[in-house]
């Protein structure tokens, strides 16, 4: 799955890019994100047919819940199953995309995890990857708070043995997808040439 990730670029980096807006007073987030924190991280969206930075915070709260509980099961959505999921299959034409420059897994080195490695995976020819993304407005007490959810597919050759328990990994686009993703359009997962650097 995906629950870690590191940003590292700037606004202009990013802005140029995607060829994106920002939208009034947003800053670039860098640093290292944990999705069990449920973190404002930076997204690129469409608004009015151009991309658009925008902080959304990780964990999509669907139009229904009551409070923000359901975002600890949505910080990731399984890309085969997200037109069937009662908290996502109502945003499957909200599209975003999360530029990380890595991302964290950990290999068990064991059958029961007691010992693991941590790897940092990046993209094997570009310093910022698009990770494909769905997002909602939620409503709450007369605020709406932007929420999203990183796409999941099943493991890559490499990150299978990586990610050796339920070998998964994020979506990630080419960067000849991106415009397609943001657009609503038809697409399938290419499998992406990554890079794993094993952290101490």
């Amino acid at each position: 799955m995906c629950f870690y990730f590191h940003q590292s670029k700037t606004a202009v980096e990013i802005a140029h890019r995607y060829n994106s807006n920002t939208e009034p007073h947003t800053e670039i987030l860098q640093g290292d994100f944990n999705g069990f924190s449920h973190p404002p991280i930076t997204t690129i969206h469409l608004q009015k047919s151009i991309p658009t930075i925008r902080h959304m915070q990780w964990g999509l709260i669907p139009h229904w819940a009551k409070n923000n509980e359901t975002q600890k099961n949505t910080l990731n959505a399984r890309w085969e199953t997200i037109h069937e999921k009662p908290s996502f299959k109502y945003y499957t034409q909200n599209r975003c995309i999360i530029p990380v420059t890595g991302f964290y897994e950990w290999q068990w080195l064991d059958p029961k995890g007691k010992h693991k490695q941590k790897y940092d995976i990046r993209h094997a020819s570009t310093e910022l990857m698009s990770i494909a993304g769905i997002w909602n407005i939620w409503q709450h007490n007369n605020q709406h708070i932007w929420t999203c959810s990183i796409l999941t597919i099943p493991a890559n050759s490499l990150m299978e043995k990586i990610h050796n328990t339920k070998q998964r990994m994020p979506f990630i686009l080419d960067i000849s997808q991106e415009s397609d993703w943001l657009q609503g359009n038809i697409i399938a997962p290419k499998d992406i040439e990554l890079i794993a650097i094993p952290c101490q």
